[in-house]
């Protein structure tokens, strides 16, 4: 899952970024500490997932949220705030997932999981597709043999 990240603060930003790379299937393809340089990325890039900031300088991660779900209907966004009292706003404007700073590698594992799918204590994917080659084509899926 390629995932960008938009904090005003550098070191908010290093830490969660620190934090999803160790979680198998997380690719953290941007880091933006300009939520405007941020946004314009992120309609380049196109990442499965924004982890967002809500209060910055320059720009407001509800009205940005907002901006990024127009231009990419199925992109996850997760707030990352400092504050409590934003999270009914948050999930007004769509939000995926809320979480509180200082954020723990355990909680980023659970929203992953949540929105993604993937197996609870690893971060892998637990429904792995294998294509079957010996004799005739077929596929499996989680040992089970599909046919097609």
């Amino acid at each position: 899952m390629r995932v960008v990240l938009i904090d005003d603060e550098r070191l908010a930003l290093e830490h969660l970024g620190k934090k999803l790379g160790e979680i198998a299937g997380v690719e953290v393809i941007g880091k933006y500490s300009d939520p405007h340089t941020g946004v314009k990325e992120i309609k380049n890039e196109q990442p499965d997932a924004v982890f967002l900031d809500i209060e910055m300088p320059g720009g407001n991660g509800l009205d940005l949220a907002k901006e990024i779900k127009q231009s990419i209907p199925n992109v996850k966004i997760i707030f990352t705030t400092a504050y409590r009292e934003y999270a009914v706003d948050a999930f007004e404007v769509s939000a995926d997932d809320y979480l509180l700073k200082p954020i723990m590698k355990e909680r980023l594992i659970k929203t992953i999981n949540r929105l993604f799918g993937t197996n609870e204590k690893s971060g892998n994917s637990s429904n792995k597709i294998m294509v079957c080659c010996f004799h005739k084509l077929h596929f499996k899926m989680d040992k089970k043999k599909m046919k097609y």
